[in-house]
């Protein structure tokens, strides 16, 4: 790991408290890999649909 992340890491820590763990789901329990992965993936569908369907007007503009 770079300096960089290393005081992210140690940042999100302070601000977060004493964890064991790095990512942790709503209840503070240690989220599965699983769980984590559906997450992100969520994220990264939720954004791009933003992105290729965006309100114009009246109109759904969808790209071709």
């Amino acid at each position: 790991m770079q300096g960089d992340e290393i005081r992210a890491l140690r940042r999100l820590q302070r601000e977060q408290g004493l964890s064991s763990h790095v990512f942790v789901s709503e209840r503070d329990g240690p989220m599965t890999p699983k769980a984590l992965y559906e997450a992100i993936i969520v994220k990264l569908i939720f954004d791009l649909f933003h992105l290729l369907v965006r309100p114009a007007g009246d109109y759904l503009v969808v790209p071709t």
